[in-house]
């Protein structure tokens, strides 16, 4: 939704509200929408004085960068992609359009450092050495594993530049793997995408030696960074600001509805499946019918999942938001993302459907206040509230769209995306969704610290139990609804 609305800013030059497009979902009403909007005033992101030494960073890479110090924090922010190529691969081209790219992208080029007085800067290097990027192994099908989970693993400091890591593992004649790694302060899941996207472009132009023609950068990240801390010290969040206070005016300080078995390390494992073709089409179905979005979903049954355990009736569910919404950052690598608190407040005499309806609702509002950075939103509410937002922040939730199009670039290649064992977790629960073709999979992440792998088998079916009951009780009280026996449910006590 964020990138089609920053494709019609940026074609037609004006600004839709988030909202307009749950009110508007056919392509027909909404061009009617768009034709009888004025045209936008758009404000170029300028390009910041090249001659100072070391650049602003945003608020989220502060707060990255500060949960990376450290090793186990820095390595949970890792992202990994991993893909099989079948093929005639050419390591030689590789490396050459990754070197292109890197030349094309500066948050690439991009390490961080204390000034004089304090304060994290992003400085550029001008070239990266290739070798430090690429590694090249042959091995056999038993030491694949172990050498994957030592690049997933790759300890990155922040101090140093490169901050993203290539693995080509060679298995056999024209069997690889291709592992790409980049540390969280300086990509996104969009990132990792647009990366690999740029890499088959330019590997594929130069197997066929064909020039390849990309659209200007006019900006690039320290652009960015400056102009929306520039826009933060203005008033030109001053609204998003209000709605966060009012949004999160009331919120108690609950205690955790789980405890932690030993010391947090970060250690975590992932329960991964798909949900079975009948209730993957009533999800769909029921979505569809009743204007609701994949996100306002899963998060009303998590917040339902979480009452029913806890008698909690405030539950926040942490949740991404893209910040690519200025037409000048679609085609840009770099951390873009904000965090939300997505506030699922249950009631008594309520409906499941009316509380996915008011949920749905929340998610409009919260999407049209979401380029407020979340650590001005903790600010401001532990002023007023005299507790720590994030600590109080439940469990956090992601719906990732795949786009797996771009996997048919290179013409000489046979890529497969290779699901990811990751073994530490920044959240100590955080539930994945993710359309995949006609596919819809859930990952459960969590930390080892936090919950045993039983607790975690429960909590999936109690989930699944629950997104069942919302769509075929659609009318049923919460109250009523009865996941399982009370003397069955797991100890998640403090």
């Amino acid at each position: 939704m964020i990138k089609l609305k920053s494709l019609i800013q940026s074609r037609f030059n004006v600004n839709l509200n988030i909202k307009d497009f749950y009110d508007y979902k056919s392509i027909q009403s909404l061009t009617e929408v768009i034709r009888s909007k004025e045209k936008a005033d758009n404000h170029k992101i300028p390009p910041v004085d090249k001659s100072v030494k070391g650049y602003e960073i945003s608020r989220e890479q502060y707060r990255i960068w500060l949960a990376s110090q450290t090793v186990g924090g820095s390595i949970s922010h890792n992202m990994v992609l991993d893909f099989q190529l079948n093929g005639d691969f050419d390591v030689t081209l590789l490396k050459t359009a990754v070197k292109k790219t890197i030349s094309r992208h500066e948050i690439l080029r991009t390490y961080f450092l204390l000034n004089a007085n304090g304060m994290v800067l992003q400085y550029l290097r001008e070239t990266v050495d290739i070798e430090k990027v690429i590694t090249v192994e042959k091995a056999q099908a038993e030491n694949v594993e172990s050498l994957l989970s030592e690049s997933h693993n790759i300890h990155f400091r922040l101090e140093e530049c490169p901050l993203f890591h290539i693995l080509i593992i060679q298995k056999k004649v024209n069997q690889y793997i291709f592992s790409l790694v980049i540390h969280h302060i300086i990509g996104d899941m969009v990132s990792l995408d647009l990366f690999f996207k740029e890499i088959l472009l330019r590997y594929n132009a130069l197997s066929q030696r064909k020039k390849l023609y990309l659209p200007a950068l006019n900006i690039q990240y320290k652009d960015y960074a400056k102009w929306i801390n520039d826009n933060l010290k203005s008033s030109y969040f001053d609204e998003q600001r209000e709605f966060w206070q009012q949004y999160l005016n009331g919120i108690g300080d609950d205690s955790k509805w789980y405890t932690y078995h030993g010391q947090s390390t970060f250690e975590g494992k992932t329960l991964t499946d798909s949900f079975d073709p009948e209730l993957t089409d009533k999800i769909k179905s029921y979505c569809q019918q009743n204007n609701q979005r994949l996100m306002s979903f899963m998060a009303t049954a998590l917040g339902i999942l979480i009452y029913k355990k806890t008698h909690q009736r405030d539950i926040l569910i942490g949740i991404p938001s893209s910040l690519r919404q200025h037409p000048d950052l679609m085609e840009q690598m770099g951390l873009y993302l904000n965090v939300l608190p997505f506030r699922v407040t249950i009631e008594k005499d309520q409906t499941l459907s009316e509380l996915l309806i008011r949920n749905s609702q929340n998610q409009i509002q919260i999407l049209q206040a979401s380029l407020f950075p979340f650590d001005k939103i903790i600010e401001r509410f532990e002023k007023n509230h005299q507790f720590n937002l994030a600590s109080r922040i439940d469990i956090f939730l992601n719906v990732l769209i795949n786009d797996s199009t771009y996997l048919d670039i290179a013409k000489d290649l046979a890529i497969k995306p290779l699901e990811t064992n990751n073994k530490k977790s920044k959240f100590p629960l955080c539930v994945y969704i993710q359309q995949f073709d006609e596919k819809l999979i859930y990952m459960i992440e969590y930390q080892t610290a936090v919950f045993t792998e039983n607790e975690i088998k429960n909590f999936e079916k109690r989930l699944l139990k629950t997104i069942t009951q919302m769509i075929d009780f659609p009318n049923k009280y919460i109250n009523d609804i009865e996941l399982i026996e009370k003397d069955a449910l797991p100890l998640f006590q403090m």
